[in-house]
């Protein structure tokens, strides 16, 4: 192909001009750092000494931004994979040599001069830098290149903590919340979080079933009447009570940690309006959520957890029964879809795992956690289920079939006998005439009353078989034939509660969803601990969030500046972070109305919306490209990754994220984020969220006239001070070249290029 030689003579055209620049010796220096890039560290593990027409042409060419084929091709000793990209990309903190923030072609022309064994200013004569840079001197570059090249220790104020942990653990947070929490603890990180999680713990909490059936009665009345009209309102109101409670009590809600808590279990074990019986049914997903969240925080019970009440108010609530066919699941045709998720998605997962969340192996195999008779064995255990109160009315059999739906209290075991679903006997019982007296023998239709002409209650009596492991003294791994349906619960319960791949697997994905796409096999361990014992207590909810928040892999910022740490924003956490941070508010009736966002032309993702059981994304979904290379990680030293190490890296959001999306959202912020949102009707009353930005645009302090300040303010405030140096540099000289003769154009201009630049943003997209 002709465009691969000609790259491939531009970057070594490139470095020719620039090694000409200073003289050249006969051999490359000495050093710590790792500049072998181009070495595919599987095949060939021991390290080797970089040349600047191997490894030096790899560096120049990522710098001018080639990826793939295009960046290894025409090398002497060519990579066989794409180990280059990888090595390269995984190590660009220790490649900025200017410490401006980012790999140049200065860098890249630094390290080639370097290879290539000039010394002292030769390094850096005729370079051109950014002016973020904070090494420009062949001194300064040197200390930097014999000292390993540790990138710089970012700048760890109180606000930057407090930042930090607010966009882990809330919507998103206002600089005066911010300010509050940087007071709290002393300023020290582990304190400061510790002192704001008892604040957490203690706030009430969101009602989210309660505000949809407040939404249902007012609509009923025409308050909302562009949503309900006409005599048959019940759809429309139901339709407008689910997601408007989401967006209102995440943008007004005190108990903002139990909201994102119960937002990430709710990822886990999915319930969705996507079901259009939950979406109709109107107040049973919000119920759900409450169910979550007060279990989320919930006291222990005794030696057994909260995680295990979770676990039986989950599967016993009617969102779920629904959802994934438990619900009237008989004897006669047990449905497996609820036990074979509740194992494999919701608790245990298909492997058996150890404690840090690697996986088990024997003969270097991992192990499965279960095999299709143990989901027989569940879908036998769980049958019987109904709605509350289906069963009243023993007139009625047919209502096992059709029955009055009680959408908030949790399901009870069906007490009646039933008829077949046909109507008629069971297959089997003689027939007789019409009128027939004997009653032994069956009418032509159904009679509860008589054994013969009816089934039985619906719960299986049989033996079944459950998750088999070493289980604790009293967990059973079987259940007998002839218990009742509320004995094979409570065991079934139980067997699944105490294996031990739930605490690992839980916490992982916790991790995930707050914290970073990618915890350390430690961080994992540490956090599973918690939920193991705490205390004596198994499945504390509250020990494993605390763990999680005061793990020094959660806040230490050195941490968080490594390549490998953080997570790509969640679209609808992202949407209401970019409100919060301005306090914005729904301005008429206090109703955040949201249609169905999932398209790629605004978020890509819709609240309480996900396509399936599986979620919005997997939590091991992992990206294309250099994230995917096996060599991302080795190059890394001590990073606590261990035999992990040559793993492709995770990045479960980027499973909806694409370049559709990518663009919608750039869109979408200018009309739908920027003023504040605002639906695409109004129904004669225009509702707005209606963000404050009169800090940046109004009076004699406008930050829109101090380039820097704005600059620095809106850093902390969306990113928590994870821009780029280089990239604040020119942030501040671009709106430093706006000007107007209208200063409060300018000062609007300013504001709003700033906003726009960080938000569309890599280092916004990634939370750290």
């Amino acid at each position: 192909m002709t465009i691969k030689r000609p790259l491939a003579a531009f970057a070594l055209g490139t470095f020719s001009a620039a090694l000409l620049l200073g003289p050249t010796v006969a051999h490359a220096q000495a050093s710590n750092c790792q500049l072998d890039v181009s070495r595919d560290v599987i095949t060939i593990p021991t390290p080797r000494a970089p040349t600047a027409t191997r490894d030096g042409v790899v560096l120049a060419r990522f710098a001018l931004g080639l990826r793939g084929p295009q960046l290894y091709e025409k090398i002497s000793d060519e990579p066989n994979r794409f180990v280059a990209e990888g090595n390269t990309g995984s190590l660009i903190a220790q490649l900025d040599i200017d410490g401006d923030g980012v790999f140049t072609a200065s860098d890249a022309a630094i390290l080639a001069r370097f290879m290539s064994g000039f010394t002292g200013d030769a390094l850096t004569n005729g370079l051109t830098f950014n002016t973020a840079a904070s090494r420009k001197t062949g001194a300064t570059v040197t200390a930097f290149l014999n000292g390993g090249c540790a990138p710089t220790a970012p700048i760890a104020t109180a606000q930057r903590h407090a930042a930090r942990l607010l966009q882990q653990g809330t919507y998103g947070a206002s600089l005066d919340e911010i300010n509050r929490v940087a007071g709290l603890g002393g300023g020290n990180p582990t304190s400061m979080t510790q002192a704001w999680l008892a604040e957490q713990f203690a706030k009430g909490q969101s009602g989210f079933g309660n505000y949809s059936q407040q939404l249902i009665d007012e609509n009923k009345t025409g308050a909302f009447d562009w949503r309900c009209s006409g005599d048959n309102k019940s759809w429309g109101c139901a339709y407008a009570a689910n997601t408007p409670g989401f967006y209102k009590f995440a943008m007004e809600g005190d108990d903002q940690l139990r909201q994102r808590v119960t937002n990430a279990l709710s990822q886990i074990l999915v319930v969705s309006i996507a079901n259009n019986r939950l979406l109709d049914a109107g107040v049973t997903v919000g119920d759900y959520w409450d169910m979550l969240g007060r279990n989320a925080f919930a006291a222990p019970a005794g030696a057994k957890g909260s995680f295990r009440n979770l676990l039986k108010e989950a599967t016993l609530h009617p969102a779920m029964g629904i959802f994934l066919d438990m619900l009237s699941s008989s004897a006669e045709v047990p449905n497996e879809n609820y036990g074979r998720e509740l194992v494999q998605l919701f608790a245990v997962g298909t492997v058996m795992l150890n404690q840090d969340g690697t996986p088990q192996l024997s003969a270097g195999k991992t192990i499965p956690a279960y095999d299709e008779s143990v989901v027989q064995g569940f879908a036998k255990a769980f049958t019987g289920w109904h709605f509350n109160g289906a069963d009243s009315d023993p007139t009625k059999p047919w209502k096992f079939y059709y029955p009055d739906a009680d959408w908030r209290n949790a399901m009870k075991p069906w007490s009646l006998r039933r008829c077949p679903q046909n109507g008629r006997w069971p297959p089997g019982t003689p027939e007789a005439a019409p009128g027939s007296n004997d009653a032994a023998i069956c009418y032509s239709y159904c009679d509860v009353s008589k054994p013969a002409c009816s089934l039985d209650t619906p719960h299986n009596k049989l033996d079944k078989k459950l998750l088999q492991y070493a289980a604790p003294a009293g967990v059973k791994t079987t259940l007998a034939a002839g218990q009742t349906i509320q004995q094979d619960l409570e065991d079934t319960i139980d067997n699944v509660f105490y294996h031990p791949n739930v605490g690992p697997f839980i916490s992982r994905q916790l991790i995930q969803r707050l914290i970073t796409s990618n915890p350390t096999p430690g961080y994992v361990s540490r956090v599973a601990g918690a939920f193991n014992n705490s205390a004596g207590v198994r499945g504390d909810m509250k020990a494993v969030i605390t763990a999680i928040f005061t793990d020094p892999e959660a806040r230490d910022v050195n941490t968080a500046n490594k390549n490998w740490f953080g997570k790509l924003r969640e679209p609808t956490i992202k949407f209401v972070h970019l409100h919060r941070a301005f306090n914005a508010r729904e301005t008429q009736k206090g109703y955040y109305d949201v249609w169905d966002t999932s398209s790629p032309e605004t978020l890509g993702q819709a609240a309480m919306k996900a396509p399936s059981v599986f979620n919005y994304y997997s939590p091991d979904f992992g990206p294309s490209g250099p994230l995917a290379y096996t060599s991302i990680r080795p190059v890394v030293s001590g990073d606590g990754f261990g035999n992990r190490s040559r793993e492709p890296l995770l990045g479960p959001e980027f499973e909806i994220t694409n370049t559709s999306t990518v663009a919608g959202f750039s869109d979408f912020w200018n009309w739908g984020v920027f003023n504040g949102f605002a639906p695409n009707y109004d129904g004669g009353v225009k509702l707005r969220w209606q963000p404050d930005h009169s800090r940046y645009l109004a009076g004699g302090g406008a930050l829109a006239d101090n380039p820097q300040a704005l600059v620095d303010e809106l850093d902390l405030l969306l990113t928590a001070n994870n821009l780029k140096p280089a990239f604040k540099a020119n942030l501040v000289a671009m709106v430093t070249g706006i000007t107007r003769g209208d200063i409060a154009e300018q000062r609007a201009q300013r504001f709003q290029a700033v906003y726009w630049q960080i938000v569309n943003s890599a280092d916004y997209a990634i939370q750290r």
